[in-house]
């Protein structure tokens, strides 16, 4: 796996790569809060065996050369936006499409609003918004589970939880089981004050947004799957479960043995399951 720094839509992102550009092989990973691209590191070690070019970019906030002030700099049309720059900088005319947390969410969206560029999608832990919007609103599994999402609308308070006692919060309750190089490489940017205020204006500027169904997507025609874990403490069934409601093409959901994070926890299983995709729609 090999770091770049890409222009893109006015920023400088960090990208990570691995594997030979060919004219049509290539898999965008997205990644979500708090982590970064270099949670795709076996994923892009696993793929490009498979002859595929990968490319895992940390989103805007997760850049340093991409971290503009205020959370209205961080609504979804504008994050959708920096991923296709990203996409057409890179030379990805189409591609695979994998997301986990933001990145599903953005994932979603992509897939909504560019389908002529996406191949297949594998959305990982998070459901449709649009489910995902229903869930929070109806369900009173999901409302204690996005608890969090609503705390992090306060200014300045998170910040301090979050960074208080060497950011004992996600070392020990979010950042269990993962692999201590991924930490490292994670505290880059959430130990930076603006780098943690800019990642949690994702939660500021489309949290209300998510739960109001105010933002439009089509119905999926792309060959999708949802790869959720059953034990995931801050996804519910609700959403996961209604996802098929909201796609056209050919999809499948699959429930597995895990938390949140389930490319860390189960990393085999969910790399074949994509694989086993991909390999459809190629």
């Amino acid at each position: 796996m090999e770091k770049s720094l890409i222009k893109a839509n006015d920023f400088t992102f960090d990208v990570y790569t691995s594997g030979v550009q060919k004219s049509d092989n290539a898999i965008l990973f997205l990644h979500g809060w708090p982590e970064s691209g270099y949670m795709w590191d076996e994923a892009l070690s696993f793929f490009s065996d498979k002859d595929f070019y990968c490319v895992a970019p940390s989103l805007r906030g997760f850049s340093e050369g991409a971290r503009p002030k205020g959370k209205k700099n961080y609504g979804y049309d504008l994050l959708v936006k920096d991923i296709m720059a990203i996409a057409d900088a890179m030379n990805l005319k189409t591609f695979h499409l994998v997301g986990h947390d933001w990145g599903g969410a953005l994932g979603w969206l992509v897939c909504s609003e560019y389908p002529d560029r996406i191949k297949s999608w594998s959305a990982l832990s998070l459901p449709h918004l649009n489910a995902f919007g229903d869930a929070i609103d109806e369900d009173p599994e999901q409302q204690q589970m996005s608890k969090y999402m609503t705390q992090f609308q306060w200014p300045w308070i998170p910040e301090y939880f979050i960074r208080k006692n060497d950011y004992k919060i996600l070392r020990d309750d979010v950042w269990f089981g993962v692999p201590e190089k991924h930490v490292e490489e994670y505290l880059k940017i959430y130990g930076d004050k603006k780098g943690l205020t800019a990642t949690l204006n994702y939660y500021r500027a489309n949290f209300k947004e998510i739960k109001k169904r105010s933002i439009e997507l089509n119905k999926i025609d792309i060959p999708s799957i949802l790869i959720w874990g059953k034990n995931d403490p801050a996804i519910g069934r609700y959403g996961a479960e209604r996802t098929k409601d909201h796609v056209n093409g050919p999809y499948q959901f699959y429930e597995i043995d895990a938390g949140h994070f389930i490319i860390q926890e189960k990393t085999k299983e969910v790399l074949e399951l994509i694989d086993e995709h991909i390999s459809k729609y190629n």
